[in-house]
């Protein structure tokens, strides 16, 4: 989720120049800063590693006009 609203807050940056209200200023680092902090998983938990290679992932796949 955070992912494609980075990804729609980035096109209504760019397309309006201005920032999106809800969704910030389309970078990862933005929306992730508009939520609850989590409490640090050690990278020993396989469920952890799991979540991890699977947004990582996805973000190699993202178009490189996609801000990170």
């Amino acid at each position: 989720m955070m992912l494609r609203e980075a990804e729609w807050a980035d096109r209504f940056t760019q397309r309006l120049g201005k920032v999106h209200p809800v969704w910030g200023n389309g970078t990862l680092s933005d929306a992730a800063s508009r939520r609850p902090l989590a409490f640090e998983v050690p990278l020993d938990d396989p469920e952890y590693c799991a979540c991890l290679a699977l947004v990582l992932l996805h973000l190699s796949h993202r178009p490189r006009s996609f801000h990170m």
